[in-house]
């Protein structure tokens, strides 16, 4: 990738990238802008074109006002048309895409998401704005006087869920209240962390509302850059402007989002109870560096030749051991691994927030991040091959290839491997 491409991408990987995939097709050549038209709105967006709540957060945050069962039948209810409109939303965002794609196939010519894609993406998100903001109306109609004190704990969940899907990265994306959440403390325990959650919740609240507000400022611009008929949006001084100012902006905020979850997570980390506190700080690596932390290939095939009937006492002393020394030295390959991470994360000045991974791009190019994975990746391809050498013919044939991905059953829940 040259350097006229690699600047595109990390502007479409920006946290800007509601802006900028407007202008996808921008200084690319058309290898790489067909490619961006296969895969690049659903691979690039990710959990943007999902809804902000789920039946889960509606059942959560239910249980937490206390809904009778009428309640929740209606509230079940407006969340069904809810999703159903955003669905739609989405549907028809993916026509237009669709169509972009078509037109430029048939021509030859790349200019049309210029053309067409600034505007049906802020149109989008007016949309997906509009939906939320008529759930909550809805809501509120079905809830008592008493619930609607406490409504707004919803709707600042609502605010975090919105937001963060927008393509920050690290501790930047966490929200922290509902990894609490997630732990199950019982009574006592949540007295001791709630009053630390609440705080976290109202801080980080202040900055939500007021990146909210930019984006929607940038919207309008983007909107009337548009229509004024000046050309390109990167013909339009005007446009330009306000999209750097933009890419400033969300970089503070991001590093605002980042410095208040940082600080709430070593807080409420020495508030946990022993037995929690390790699962909180895995759910903020897996977080912070999902590539990192992530269940690896090598963990699952130990776990694999565990589950074998026929092992021998040798055979299950030896994985017990190769277990042992995989997770000691797993540990050890990671921390390196995701020093680098933040070394090059530190570096970047916001270029490298984004969609698809948080800057991977550009970690992907550093040295000392490939040094570090191929490590990681090299001592689960010894551990695989220890574990195959303790293994009979028979039980070998039980195991799945190393260079196979796991097979998905489609009957079981989303998220199951």
């Amino acid at each position: 990738m040259n350097g006229m491409m690699g600047g595109m991408w990390r502007r479409i990987r920006s946290a800007a990238i509601v802006a900028t995939l407007a202008v996808a097709s921008f200084g690319i050549g058309s290898e790489s802008r067909a490619q961006f038209g296969m895969f690049g709105m659903e691979a690039e967006m990710g959990d943007f074109l999902k809804p902000a709540v789920s039946t889960r957060m509606l059942k959560q945050y239910g249980d937490m006002l206390g809904l009778s069962e009428d309640q929740k039948r209606a509230a079940e209810e407006l969340l069904a048309a809810y999703q159903g409109d955003f669905r739609d939303s989405v549907d028809r965002l993916k026509e237009v895409y669709q169509a972009m794609q078509e037109e430029s196939q048939d021509t030859g010519e790349w200019e049309v998401y210029q053309e067409v894609l600034p505007n049906a993406m802020v149109k989008y998100m007016r949309k997906a704005d509009g939906l939320n903001k008529v759930l909550l109306d809805d809501l509120k109609a079905v809830l008592t006087p008493a619930q609607l004190e406490q409504f707004p704990v919803f709707e600042r969940a609502l605010r975090r869920k919105s937001t963060f899907k927008m393509g920050f990265e690290g501790t930047q994306k966490i929200d922290l209240s509902e990894m609490i959440t997630n732990l199950r403390l019982d009574a006592g325990s949540w007295g001791s962390v709630g009053p630390s959650v609440g705080q976290y919740e109202q801080e980080m609240d202040t900055v939500i509302v007021a990146h909210n507000k930019m984006v929607r400022e940038m919207m309008d611009a983007m909107l009337k850059a548009m229509e004024s008929g000046k050309g390109a949006m990167w013909e339009n001084p005007e446009m330009m402007e306000t999209m750097q100012k933009m890419q400033k902006d969300f970089e503070d905020n991001a590093k605002k989002f980042g410095e208040i979850n940082d600080k709430y997570i070593r807080q409420v980390e020495g508030l946990l109870p022993e037995d929690k506190k390790g699962e909180f700080q895995r759910e903020v690596q897996i977080t912070k560096y999902p590539m990192v932390y992530k269940r690896s290939q090598a963990s699952r095939y130990i776990e694999t030749a565990e589950k074998l009937a026929d092992l021998d006492a040798g055979q299950k002393e030896g994985l017990k051991g190769l277990k042992e020394a995989y997770l000691r030295d797993a540990e050890s390959a990671n921390t390196k691994w995701a020093s680098v991470i933040d070394e090059v994360r530190s570096s970047q000045s916001g270029e490298g927030m984004g969609f698809g991974g948080g800057g991977i791009w550009m970690l992907r190019q550093n040295e000392k991040y490939i040094e570090a994975q191929t490590a990681r990746k090299t001592l689960d391809t010894k551990t695989m091959e220890s574990v195959k050498a303790l293994l009979n013919e028979e039980q070998k044939k039980k195991m799945p290839s190393a260079s196979k991905r796991p097979e998905f059953d489609f009957d079981l829940p989303l998220g199951t491997k």
